[in-house]
């Protein structure tokens, strides 16, 4: 376990690509062995999300068209900002 806290520049260059992957795949042994595996979350279905996008850009379009001219900017840019949005999700 003492490889775990040596210094990656105490050692010669050559040997140092080697004791940094030995120290990642220690640690992450050590963690996975006491907090478990790391859970990575699910993305989000594509479908739910295109759903959501148009549900939030009626609200948005309604919203704009009863507004005051205050805060009709601030609405067109947020519309602007989802429209790019959903056309990445497409």
């Amino acid at each position: 376990m003492w490889l775990a806290t040596i210094e990656d520049v105490r050692v010669a260059p050559d040997v140092r690509p080697r004791l940094i992957l030995f120290q990642r795949e220690a640690a992450q042994a050590l963690r996975d062995h006491f907090l478990g595996p790391r859970q990575v979350p699910a993305l989000p279905d594509m479908t739910d999300v295109r759903v959501l996008l148009s549900e939030v850009e009626g609200a948005l379009v309604n919203a704009h068209d009863s507004s005051t001219s205050s805060t009709a900017a601030v609405l067109r840019v947020a519309l602007a900002k989802l429209r790019g949005a959903r056309a990445l999700v497409r």
